[in-house]
């Protein structure tokens, strides 16, 4: 039996201290600041293209997180994702699922600096007839992140050997960048995640 959890969590400490928003690790021509927590318009704007959305639930920032109505619009998924302040090409298809009523369902893994967004999905819902009719998930951008770490993956290694606990405990793998929204503020931080294996005092580790 496995006990098992992200490691990245546990992490947070070090390479968020490591990968806090810095301009000069930003993307050659990014912006230097965030849209507006309180300003929406662009937000507004996606939602006005399209037929006829209707937001059934937003997140603390106003950026919503499911929409019902005709989603059909000319521009396909971007005008879709713009109302989550998300691009298309950061969306990669993951998984197309068809239910009892002949709807289909799309979902889409969120990607941020050529990098995955843990957790981050988006779902595309068709009817029967192939218009889409709701649009859902944890996805959401419009925020300004790092894309490049400033400690190595080693050192990340070497933090979770430190704050693993247990007998012949070692790393497994790469240390693979990513996003997590953080707890704390709801943010995008750039983390390594980190698998660990070894003895606990109960059971193996792999964290």
């Amino acid at each position: 039996m496995f006990r098992t959890r992200f490691l990245a969590a546990a992490l947070l400490a070090l390479p968020l201290a490591a990968c806090e928003v810095d301009n000069s690790q930003l993307p050659d021509g990014a912006p230097k600041s965030d849209l507006a927590a309180d300003s929406l318009g662009d937000v507004q704007a996606a939602l006005a293209a399209l037929p006829s959305a209707q937001v059934l639930g937003s997140n603390e920032d106003g950026v919503p997180f499911m929409l019902k109505g005709n989603l059909d619009n000319v521009n396909g998924l971007q005008g879709i994702a713009a109302a989550f302040r998300l691009d298309a090409s950061d969306l990669v298809m993951k998984r197309t699922t068809v239910d009892e009523q002949g709807n289909t369902h799309i979902r889409y893994g969120q990607t941020k600096n050529g990098l995955p967004v843990f957790g981050g999905e988006l779902i595309i819902h068709k009817d029967a007839s192939g218009k889409i009719f709701m649009a859902n998930g944890s996805a959401r951008d419009g925020e300004v992140v790092p894309a490049k770490a400033r400690i190595s993956g080693e050192a990340a290694k070497a933090a979770a050997l430190d704050n693993t606990v247990g007998r012949h405990i070692a790393t497994e793998g790469d240390a693979n960048l990513l996003y997590i929204r953080s707890e704390k503020d709801s943010r995008l931080k750039l983390v390594y995640e980190v698998v660990v294996t070894g003895e606990g005092a109960d059971l193996p580790i792999r964290d």
